[in-house]
């Protein structure tokens, strides 16, 4: 019985270890995500709308277009 106490005890601090770092790891990630997200925003929005258009973006949707990117992606 004490054995598979040790156990349960083990595998739960390992688990709130693990949530830690994944929390580390999204608070370092989120904002890398942003600026990445802003840089195309703004590569984007210094096309002409000619560029635009060859590429089938509307300048009103640069910003849905690049956010739903990042969600796809995983960003």
């Amino acid at each position: 019985m004490s054995m598979m106490s040790r156990t349960a005890v083990r595998s739960a601090r390992g688990g709130s270890m693990s949530g830690i770092l994944r929390w580390l790891a999204a608070c370092v990630d989120a904002p890398i995500a942003y600026f990445h997200r802003r840089a195309m925003i703004k590569t984007l929005q210094k096309l002409d709308d000619r560029e635009l258009r060859d590429i089938g973006l509307p300048r009103c949707h640069i910003e849905a277009a690049v956010n739903a990117k990042m969600r796809r992606r995983g960003g």
